[in-house]
């Protein structure tokens, strides 16, 4: 998979992201992305039912290295 191109196409877009850094998956909305890493707005409450509004943290971001990555899906 080429993950910068593949990332690029969720920029914007509410999405769940498996990660090794954390036991839960992230919900949130990838604000940026680069051949190493993506940049994501998590929900306010962070539990995927804030993504029908958009109530995103775009204060708070996480920043993920693609290596941590084990998987996105578009929500």
């Amino acid at each position: 998979m080429d993950n910068n191109n593949s990332y690029n196409n969720f920029l914007q877009k509410p999405v769940e992201v498996n990660t090794y850094l954390s036991s839960v998956p992230i919900v949130g909305e990838i604000i940026d992305s680069d051949e190493n890493s993506i940049t994501i707005a998590p929900t306010l409450s962070n539990s995927g039912s804030d993504h029908y509004r958009s109530n995103y943290d775009k204060e708070n971001t996480y920043y993920l290295p693609n290596n941590s990555i084990i998987s996105l899906k578009e929500i």
